[in-house]
């Protein structure tokens, strides 16, 4: 059973959606990560008093970093496969 055009605009619409959604995600989690690695390298005020938790968030966003990289590299995979299919 082949897939009606329209529904595969949506789907199609569906997946650029969801990317840039991960991207604008990332943006914010690497904005973030950056500020708090320069707060950590320049061994502000802050980080003294908050080395625990600037480390376990640094940790974090490292984590949620690679995980949405991942989502993306699946959606590209995703949409790369099904132009395979439609050509």
């Amino acid at each position: 059973m082949s897939e009606s055009l329209a529904q595969r605009i949506e789907q199609e619409q569906i997946i650029d959606a969801k990317y840039e959604q991960l991207a604008a995600e990332y943006a914010r989690i690497t904005g973030a990560r950056n500020y708090m690695s320069v707060i950590k390298r320049r061994d502000l005020e802050m980080y003294k008093s908050n080395k625990v938790h600037i480390d376990n968030e640094l940790e974090r966003l490292d984590i949620e970093s690679e995980r949405i990289l991942t989502e993306l590299e699946n959606l590209v995979n995703e949409k790369r496969t099904r132009l395979e299919r439609v050509l």
